[in-house]
């Protein structure tokens, strides 16, 4: 997927298990069909990481980015037990 400057990347997480939790993502481009594989996956089995916690949304960019300002937007956010 290539990201062109204002269009929407929609993104799905999933966390599973505990006692080795597994965090998996993909994303698609808007538009497009959700893939059906998880492009990221990754388990953890430490014990300070399999606790109860919260949600949150966050964006990040690095500080040697060079095209600022760069905009992000969060919609229709959902979390499911």
């Amino acid at each position: 997927m290539t990201h062109s400057a204002n269009t929407w990347i929609n993104v799905r997480f999933r966390v599973t298990g505990a006692n080795g939790t597994t965090l998996a993502a993909r994303a698609w481009a808007d538009g497009a069909a959700e893939t059906n594989s998880w492009q990221y996956s990754a388990t953890d089995s430490a014990a300070s990481l399999q606790g109860s916690g919260s949600f949150a949304l966050l964006a990040y960019v690095a500080g040697n980015t060079s095209n600022g300002p760069v905009l992000v937007s969060f919609d229709d956010w959902t979390v499911k037990p």
